[in-house]
């Protein structure tokens, strides 16, 4: 018979407990924050931390404002398609993901601000999302043939008469669309799951009911990660009353696409870069979903694209060209030779995508700057350094002996440690037979020099300019005719002064 009584449960049982408990903690702890971030902040699940809020809207009518006056053209005043084209990408499956109070979509959208090379004549392509909750909003990268750059829009599902929206429009309206080029802050890089480079946008689209009327009253915005600050930036918003469906019942075929792609007319579309989204994230009534195989479908790309990974379903990649990532370190200067002080400016030449830039001047001196100035205040040959490093690690470059900065010496040819300033060179180094000075006034002497004892010689021999200060002078001789004159002659007298003076 068996016996049971000193049996203890297996370590494999009890890390899962463990694990369990742990999860538990932490989705629970990730529901609290992100339901009761303090004021004026927004929970950011991939740092898992409420973040200040930059209310930007203001600054975004300023850049509209800007960019129409520099002769930017709005999409707006094309005639744009509005979002629900076919699409490619995650779709939301009946029955799952009910958000009837609060959803947040976090995704990280693939963007292209020059433009995603389409190989022909591309009709729009959108790759947008919803949040899962009825009349929301949309935000949608934009890219089209005839556009070089790509764009980035805004649609407002809930405008209404009584709750217009920001532009005044009592329906649904494109309200703004800028390129991409004008966020640079909240475009950065990372390496998507399939090992590719890419610039992202990371955004939350947020739906939050504020009170029980009827209709209740909805507050709708957007915000985009800044990676310069590390905050939230609000970039739009709109509150409207509305009886919104429950877009998770099978009858309501409404906000069914999560990030996708949209396609518009029957032309085949071309060969493009891959575009995609990684680390999608649905917060829906106090539940953070991971957008799973049971809670979402994927639907394949049409052709030519071809699907590069597939991260059940948070993230993909489609297209038919990728990038992958990479960081080259270079550099040149101007000047790279001179006197001191010697001033230098270093020019970057790195390619990659780089965040951070270490010069080392080879003097003890160093920067972080991308294009720095620096200043050689001491003779020498200098090895010169630049360290880059980006999403793809770091790369080094040392040029050897690239900076000379060198000091006038002056001729020594009587040894006296005085240099004629007439006959000099520069080096780095000091030359045998010159020095630094250049007050000799005779080198070919080297009993005179600045600062030598004056003798009386009729010589500068401290080359202060004068000669023989502090020595009397010789009396003045009367001429000879004058000297025969003793007394007796016209003149009325038989006798002379002579003049005496000491030099000074």
């Amino acid at each position: 018979m068996a016996n049971f009584k000193n049996t203890k449960p297996s370590r494999l049982f009890l890390s899962i407990i463990f694990f369990y408990l742990v999860l538990n903690i932490l989705v629970n702890l990730q529901d609290s924050i992100a339901n009761s971030c303090p004021p004026g902040s927004s929970f950011n699940p991939y740092t898992e931390k409420c973040h200040e809020i930059k209310n930007r809207i203001n600054e975004i009518n300023q850049l509209l404002m800007s960019y129409k006056a520099r002769g930017g053209r709005s999409l707006i005043e094309e005639d744009l398609p509005i979002p629900g084209g076919t699409g490619t990408g995650i779709t939301y499956n009946n029955g799952s993901l009910q958000a009837l109070d609060h959803a947040e979509l976090h995704t990280k959208m693939f963007v292209y601000p020059d433009g995603i090379n389409p190989a022909g004549s591309m009709n729009w392509l959108y790759t947008t999302a919803t949040n899962h909750t009825d009349d929301s909003i949309e935000v949608v990268g934009m890219y089209a043939s005839w556009h070089e750059v790509g764009h980035l829009g805004i649609f407002d599902w809930s405008c209404t008469s009584d709750f217009p929206c920001p532009d005044g429009s009592p329906t649904p309206k494109w309200q703004w669309t800028v390129p991409f080029e004008e966020f640079e802050c909240n475009i950065g890089p990372i390496i998507d799951k399939g090992g590719h480079y890419q610039k992202i946008i990371q955004y939350a689209n947020n739906t939050i009911k504020l009170d029980g009327g009827d209709p209740p009253l909805w507050r709708h915005e957007v915000l985009l990660w800044n990676f310069c600050n590390e905050n939230w930036d609000l970039i739009y918003e709109h509150e409207s009353r509305l009886n919104k469906l429950d877009c998770s019942l099978q009858e309501n075929t409404c906000a069914f696409w999560g990030p996708i792609f949209e396609t518009f007319g029957d032309e085949p579309y071309p060969e493009i870069d891959e575009l995609g989204f990684e680390d999608s994230l649905l917060f829906h009534d106090a539940v953070w979903s991971e957008l799973t195989p049971d809670e979402t479908s994927f639907r394949d790309p049409i052709s030519p694209w071809v699907l590069f990974h597939l991260d059940p379903n948070r993230g993909y990649g489609v297209g038919n060209r990728v990038y992958f990532p990479y960081i080259s370190s270079d550099f040149s200067a101007i000047p790279t030779i001179g006197n001191i002080p010697l001033t230098v400016n270093f020019t970057n030449e790195s390619s990659g995508d780089i965040t951070d830039w270490h010069w080392d001047f080879g003097d003890g001196n160093t920067s972080s700057e991308e294009n720095p100035q620096h200043i050689y205040a001491i003779p020498g040959m200098f090895d010169v350094s630049l360290t880059v490093s980006g999403i793809a690690g770091t790369d080094s470059k040392t040029k050897e002996a690239y900076i000379t900065a060198e000091t006038i010496f002056y001729r020594d040819a009587d040894g006296d440690g005085f240099g004629n300033n007439d006959d000099s060179m520069s080096s780095c180094t000091v030359p045998t037979g010159y020095v630094l000075d250049n007050t000799d006034c005779n080198d070919e002497n080297p009993m005179i020099y600045p600062g030598a004892a004056e003798i009386d010689n009729d010589i500068d021999d401290d080359c202060d300019g004068e000669v023989d200060e502090g020595f009397p002078v010789e009396p003045i001789e009367p001429p000879d005719e004058d000297k025969s004159d003793n007394g007796g002659g016209s003149g009325g007298g038989g006798c002379f002064i002579t003049e005496l003076k000491t030099k000074e």
